[in-house]
């Protein structure tokens, strides 16, 4: 007879598996590189304006990286609901000219047999003193089974502005129209975002957004940023639909590397867990 242990890993290996399989049947809104990932998450909990903005934050809001002034690069994976080679990939790229900054982004996530890639391209200026504005435009590549490969146009726009010297809002809209799994029919998936950012003090930030996705209720998410020491970080927060909870940590390679590990559990599906590689240059690279 099956001991309790036993039975408890084949429903979670079963669980799991049925998972894939409705992500692989409903592939146009789950499979979205950056989207729903921890990464991405974690990048949205580090959008407060400062030389050290995250690489990946072009996909929360193209205006963030207008505040940048330093070369800045990130390459990272993640392994999604730990579920066999479902695989998250991407690299982003930001480099800073006279009043903006410009930023290319790759990523891919999905399966070997089914997967969604993107190339975005974003450039984000500073407009006045204040006012921050961004815009992406690129491709997106849907590939499923034995499928026709699908391409489409994918763009982003976004305007960040602060309320006072500590808290500071943006409002940001994604649009992309999406392949389905089958290979001949396509749906607009377009995100609007609002978001509300408050720096504590120097070594704690706090960072609420709301996002409506078409088709789908509004979902908030809450996170905070905690920096005891220059050579250690911490984040945690949570978000809805999908539910997600997650905490991560940074380490300090040296004086332009940093070392970024992360793990979120989404209740339905299970844990995901990643990490990231960043490289910032101190100097402004104008």
């Amino acid at each position: 007879m099956w001991s309790f242990a036993s039975k408890r890993w084949w429903i979670r290996f079963i669980s799991r598996g049925l998972i894939v399989l409705f992500f692989f049947f409903n592939l146009r809104g789950y499979t979205q590189p950056l989207l729903y990932s921890v990464q991405f998450y974690r990048a949205m909990g580090s959008v407060v304006a400062s030389p050290a903005i995250h690489p990946y934050a072009t996909a929360v809001n193209p205006a963030f990286i207008a505040s940048a002034t330093s070369l800045q690069w990130a390459v990272g994976g993640e392994q999604r609901f730990l579920a066999p080679s479902w695989m998250e990939f991407s690299s982003s790229l930001v480099a800073p000219v006279q009043q903006g900054a410009w930023a290319i982004m790759i990523g891919q996530e999905g399966l070997p047999f089914s997967y969604e890639q993107q190339f975005i391209v974003t450039h984000g200026r500073k407009i006045g003193h204040d006012l921050s504005f961004g815009a992406s435009l690129g491709i997106r590549r849907t590939k499923a089974s034995h499928f026709q490969a699908i391409l489409t146009p994918a763009g982003a726009a976004g305007l960040e502005f602060p309320i006072s010297e500590s808290v500071s809002t943006s409002f940001s809209f994604h649009y992309f129209p999406m392949g389905s799994s089958t290979g001949n029919s396509q749906q607009d998936f377009s995100v609007f975002r609002c978001l509300l950012a408050y720096s504590v003090s120097e070594k704690m930030q706090l960072v609420a957004s709301v996002s409506k996705q078409r088709a789908w209720p509004a979902a908030g998410t809450f996170s905070i940023q905690y920096q005891p020491h220059r050579q250690l970080g911490f984040t945690a927060g949570f978000s809805g639909s999908p539910s997600l909870f997650w905490f991560g940590l940074q380490l300090a390679l040296g004086s332009h590397w940093r070392l970024q590990l992360h793990s979120g559990y989404y209740p339905l599906v299970g844990v995901s867990n990643g990490m990231n590689l960043l490289y910032m240059k101190k100097e402004k690279q104008y």
